[in-house]
């Protein structure tokens, strides 16, 4: 069976982000139920991110964006939200 592009990026994406995890696993501090919730929201951030041409495959984050992309979570943002605020944002200064 031969994988989409898509697919493909989605899998490449998510082995970098399993072997950048620290020993303490998300499973120690969350439900499977919270990870599944911010890995899909995560993951319509990323797309909404290529898609509107922000960011390419393969992206290097920086820390003041994660830290942004994380308090736009917490505030409830849709993710193609958080996309636009986190761009005009960026550079400019850190959200908190």
């Amino acid at each position: 069976m031969k994988m989409t592009r898509a697919a493909s990026t989605h899998q490449d994406r998510d082995e970098l982000i399993r072997l950048s995890f620290p020993t303490l696993s998300l499973h120690d501090v969350l439900s499977d139920e919270e990870i599944q919730r911010i890995q899909h929201w995560t993951d319509a951030w990323f797309e909404s991110a290529m898609e509107l041409g922000f960011v390419r495959w393969p992206y290097v984050i920086d820390s003041a964006m994660v830290s942004n992309i994380q308090s736009c979570y917490r505030m409830k943002m849709a993710p193609e939200e958080a996309v636009l605020f986190c761009y005009r944002l960026h550079g400019e200064s850190r959200l908190f």
